[in-house]
């Protein structure tokens, strides 16, 4: 038996079976052993053994249905085309570059913009002088030179904001509407 769900409602069942299996890791941890004295809590299904035994092996289903619902949502994902601005790839190189991509540029764009205003502030309150090339020169002011373009960066990381907002909207819609049979 297949089910049909968006890739929204199986990304919310792998968050359920995580918390399923959760529950059986504990159930299993609770029940590991017992006195010889004591009463079996589940004698009438068969004993802790078969209970832990079932256990088990609904955590070893539970993985494999998890497996499957990753594996159908990253081949949607490799499937499914997105366009942002001018730049087209797969659902899963958008989500590549949104997790191992993305923050690194903002934190070039935005390090190397409060980078250069400090050197800009700094050579405002303390100017460098250059020194005296003869004797009859007087000390003149460095010119500072900025190696990279501050509007530009700013402006690339402003890009950034604006490619991560549509990608986070439009993928949530993606999901929402894509199907995949489990």
């Amino acid at each position: 038996m297949t089910d049909k769900v968006t890739v929204t409602e199986a990304l919310a069942e792998i968050v359920l079976i995580g918390k399923k299996m959760e529950k059986h890791r504990s159930f299993i941890q609770g029940h590991i052993s017992m006195y010889d004295y004591e009463d079996d809590p589940f004698e009438k299904e068969g004993g802790t053994k078969e209970m832990n035994s079932r256990v088990i092996q609904a955590i070893t289903d539970l993985g494999q249905r998890l497996v499957r619902i990753r594996s159908l949502v990253a081949e949607s994902n490799l499937r499914t085309v997105l366009t942002i601005g001018k730049t087209t790839l797969s659902l899963a190189d958008w989500l590549v570059w949104r997790r191992e991509i993305a923050e690194s540029l903002q934190q070039v764009f935005m390090g190397a913009t409060k980078q250069a205003n400090n050197a800009i502030s700094i050579n405002r309150e303390k100017p460098r002088l250059v020194p005296k090339q003869a004797e009859d020169q007087e000390q003149q002011i460095a010119k500072l030179i900025l190696n990279v373009d501050i509007p530009s960066l700013d402006k690339s990381a402003m890009e950034i904001e604006e490619i991560l907002g549509v990608l986070d909207g439009k993928l949530s819609l993606l999901n929402a509407t894509t199907i995949i049979e489990i």
